[in-house]
Parts: C-alpha cells; structure tokens; sequence
C-alpha cells in the first residue's frame, strides 16, 4: 500500500483499485492533500463528481498551493458544466504549476467549447510544448484548426502528428479524415475514414462521413452500405438518416427520401438540415404547401435566415399567392446584407405579373444597377414599360 501505487492505478486507468490505494494512504494521513486530489481525480473517472467535489475541496482545505487539488477541482466543474468555475480553477493551478501539461490542455478544451479558438489554440501549444508525445493534444488542435479557424493543412499536419504519437488512435483518423475531405482529397479520406473503422468498427461518423464521400463520387453502393451500416450501429444517428435522405434524392426515390429526413425531424426537430431538404425533396414533387410548411420550421429556428424567405416566396408565386410571395421575398431583401441582382429581377417579375408596374420597374431597375448583365431584367424591364404604357 502506498501513494505511488496508488498514482500508478491511476495513470493505467485502474481507477477502484487507485480508490482503494488513496483510502488506506488517507487513513494512515488525515493530511495528504495530494492523495485527496487524486482521489478525486479518480472518482471523477468513474463519474462520481460529488465524490470528486468533495474531496478537491478537501484537497485544496488542507493545502492552498495544492495545484493539483484545483486540477481536480476544475475537472469536475468541468463534468458538471459549470465552466466558468472551471476555468478559474485551471487558471488558480496553473499559476500554482505552469508545468503540468494536462491543465492546459483542458483549459483549452473547455475554451474550444465555447468557440474561443484562438485561446483554445494557445492553451493546446503550451499544453504540446510540455508534453509534445500526447496524442490527444494533437487531435484537439487539430479539431479547433479545422472548425474553428479552417485551416485545413494545420488539421492534416496535427492529425498525422497525433496518430504518429499514437498509431491505434481511431479519432485522429477521423479528424485527418475530415480535413482531408474538406480539401477535396477523397481518396485520402477514404483511407483515413477506413482506417477510423478498422480500429473501432462502430464508429459512427467514420461510416456516415465515407458514405458522404462515396456519394459525392458517385459510388452510391458503397454509399448505402455506409449509411446503413451507421444507422444499424446507432438507430438514433440523424446524420446518418440526412445522408441517406440525400442519397435517395439523388436517386430519385424522393417518397424515401422524405421518409429519412421525417427520421431525423422526429430525433432532432430542432435541425435545420432536415427542412432543407425535405422542402427542396416536396419542391421536385410538385407539393408546395409542404414546402412551405418546412420553411416555416426554417423561419422559427432562425428568423433572420432570408433564404427560407425568398425559398418560401417563391413557393407563395408557385401556388399564385402573389402577394404573400412579395412580402416574403421583401423580407428577404431586407434581411439579405447583399441582396442580389437576381432577388430583385424575381420580385419585380412578381409585381409585372401582379400588375404593379411602377414596382416592377422599380426592382428592375435596381437589379440592372446590381448586374447590368442581367439579361432578364433587361427584357422584363422593357415588357413592364410597354405595359405601363399601355403598349
């Protein structure tokens, strides 16, 4: 029995056995902060966080400067997503110990959560610079380069150091995998995806995201095959069901198509991506009061997307409703920061067929101004003053 076994539990994942260790070096001394701290260490790994609470507490009670009692105490913070309380215990322990690798890098991930890539970034650099063989570091960067900045080549180059730094470590594949889908390398992505697989056969995006790159090169049985695969892994992946919805359109099996995005409506109704493309799958079919009733669901999670209002706009002139179509595509225009020549041309082509005239000379006007090769809106102007003019 001792605390250094008790450390070597730990750090081989042994985490009841590390428990077991730091109670008996606790009984023989009331006062060993650090064997508090890492046992609060360890039943945070076992997702016993009021434990973990407690004895951080503890920890840090007994002993002020203990850096590694705030550790502790900011992990389980973290697990309990409080994480302002989080970071100010990260901040307290590396100013304690500026040494210890991991507090960087988890001060880094909870930045990277909240989008704050830029410190996520400098945290993961200091985090590298003490401890330059952690693999998961690396993935992390790679994954704040990737989303956060779109830096896709920093994402390859920290990918490929981390699976250097790790070989078996599926997710480094998966990131490097993504990055190289990003830059149009399917190949490579492919491979990349294949090799996420190999280590972990459930991974479920590795499948979903080859199954969007088989699609995207026309290999569509191989597609299906990922997607299906996915879905058979987790029933709830509504990515997996937005793939395959796509995969069906592309197929022209659109009733299919509407039934896999209506599945991942009924998962995540909160999910843009299923009303963007059911709607466009019930435009090809001629319906558009569905259509319509999908960009309403795209309005309500965001109204200031003025796409869904000139989609909806268009769909209001399709079924003839001219006037609900001209206020849509009006919101649209004023929503849009840079509405195009063409968002014009449309509205006025409205008001010509409306009767409004002066309103359609008006847009088209400004749709020439905007594009003057905006060969439509030339001839749509010429036909609305001939009609105007009762010519």
């Amino acid at each position: 029995m001792s605390f250094e076994k008790g450390i070597e539990y730990f750090e081989n994942d042994d985490y009841n056995n590390a428990i077991t260790e730091f109670n008996q070096v606790i009984q023989q001394n009331p006062n060993h902060a650090l064997a508090y701290a890492y046992r609060a260490r360890s039943y945070n790994s076992i997702k016993n966080y009021d434990q973990g609470l407690k004895d951080s507490n503890i920890a840090i009670s007994l002993d002020p400067n203990n850096a590694m009692g705030y550790f502790a105490r900011g992990r389980t913070y973290a697990f309990l997503d409080e994480q302002n309380k989080a970071i100010m215990d990260y901040d307290k322990s590396i100013q304690l110990d500026p040494n210890n690798a991991h507090v960087y890098k988890y001060r880094g991930f909870l930045y990277s959560l909240n989008r704050d890539n830029d410190r996520a970034i400098e945290n993961y650099d200091q985090a590298i610079r003490l401890d330059p063989k952690d693999a998961q570091v690396f993935y992390w960067r790679a994954f704040a380069y990737l989303f956060g900045r779109g830096n896709i080549d920093q994402a390859i180059a920290d990918g490929t150091q981390a699976i250097m730094n790790d070989p078996k470590y599926g997710d480094a594949y998966w990131i490097r995998g993504k990055a190289y889908k990003n830059k149009g390398d399917y190949d490579r992505a492919i491979a990349d995806y294949t090799q996420a697989i190999i280590i972990n056969p459930k991974d479920i995006l590795a499948y979903i995201q080859r199954g969007d790159i088989y699609k995207d090169k026309g290999d569509n049985d191989s597609a299906m095959k990922d997607y299906n695969m996915g879905l058979q892994i987790d029933p709830n992946c509504y990515n997996g069901y937005i793939g395959r919805a796509w995969l069906y359109f592309d197929l022209n099996d659109l009733d299919r198509a509407i039934d896999d995005f209506t599945c991942a409506e009924k998962i995540n109704p909160d999910f843009e991506s299923v009303y963007e493309g059911r709607s466009l799958v019930y435009k090809k079919k001629g319906d558009h009061d569905r259509a319509i009733a999908d960009y309403d669901q795209l309005i309500r999670l965001n109204p200031n997307n003025y796409g869904a209002y000139q989609k909806r706009g268009y769909a209001y002139d399709r079924k003839g409703n001219f006037n609900q179509a001209i206020i849509d595509l009006t919101q649209s225009i004023k929503l849009d920061p840079n509405p195009t020549s063409m968002s014009y041309s449309n509205r006025g082509y409205i008001y010509m067929k409306k009767g409004d005239f002066n309103s359609a000379i008006s847009d088209f006007r400004e749709s020439i101004r905007l594009d003057p090769n905006n060969n439509d809106a030339k001839q749509w102007l010429e036909d609305a003053l001939k009609a105007r003019s009762g010519g």
